[in-house]
């Protein structure tokens, strides 16, 4: 089901128009709340949930430039008529008890999705959580999260895993960027390598390029959610904690 909505979004969002979407959302909602998330065990179930709540149920004035797609959706998929056209995410109530611990929780359990899957499931969770943490029907949850350290220990040992790695793979593969592009803007350099070697530099270049264009905008909403979250001075304190602090200032230090 989850396959076919996001598709049908991606590929053709103008059949959408006029279908109502509420209990799909409520669904969502409550098998990635505390009481029901044993309903599903599998990271790449839950994750796939968590990216339903993005490319449906996320306002397209509130999503990244890079999905243009979202553009075309149109604004009934993800507003309630029956609450005066406000978005399902800030008029649902159990969205405004749950939704915001169980995105921090899904936050480090896309851990064990895969590199390439979790850089990609943490950007739209990063803009969910952005877009909760901005409304005032959404503050008391996060004020609850400070209740549950076990949770916030698991996402904050997420963010910094990703900070690390995101950090890592800029640093690394920048570098290797300038070589491999300096070498092709010289025809004397350039020429002088085979044909094998030339094709080989040139692939890798792409894949640097690549994951670099994928890990930077990450890197900035991490980094951004981190500020935001920090603003709040029980959620700081928790960063704090015995079992985070001494992570949490290896990372800015690897940061600086």
């Amino acid at each position: 089901v989850c396959d076919i909505l996001m598709s049908i979004a991606k590929l053709k969002p103008k059949l959408l128009r006029g279908m109502e979407f509420r209990y799909v959302f409520c669904m969502v909602v409550k098998l990635l709340s505390p009481t029901y998330a044993g309903m599903v065990r599998n990271y790449n179930l839950r994750a796939m949930l968590g990216d339903v709540l993005y490319d449906l149920f996320l306002p397209t004035d509130s999503a990244s430039d890079h999905d243009s797609h979202r553009r075309d959706i149109p604004s009934s998929v993800s507003h309630d008529p029956m609450k005066g056209g406000l978005s399902y995410l800030l008029s649902n109530e159990a969205a405004q008890e749950t939704l915001a611990p169980s995105l921090l929780l899904l936050y480090g359990e896309v851990e064990h999705t895969g590199y390439y899957d979790k850089m990609s499931h943490r950007a739209k969770i990063s803009s969910l959580i952005k877009y909760l943490w901005e409304s005032k029907e959404h503050r008391p949850a996060f004020q609850k999260i400070t209740q549950n350290k076990e949770s916030f220990i698991k996402f904050a040992n997420g963010i910094i895993n990703e900070t690390n790695t995101l950090i890592t793979t800029v640093v690394q593969k920048l570098p290797e960027i300038r070589e491999a592009q300096e070498k092709m803007a010289n025809p004397s350099e350039w020429g002088r390598l085979s044909e094998e070697d030339q094709s080989m530099i040139t692939s890798r270049l792409d894949d640097n390029e690549r994951e670099v264009k994928h890990a930077l905008p990450l890197c900035n909403k991490t980094m951004q959610m981190f500020g935001y979250l920090n603003t709040d001075e029980d959620i700081r304190r928790l960063f704090l904690l015995p079992d985070l602090y001494p992570r949490l200032v290896t990372m800015l230090n690897h940061v600086l």
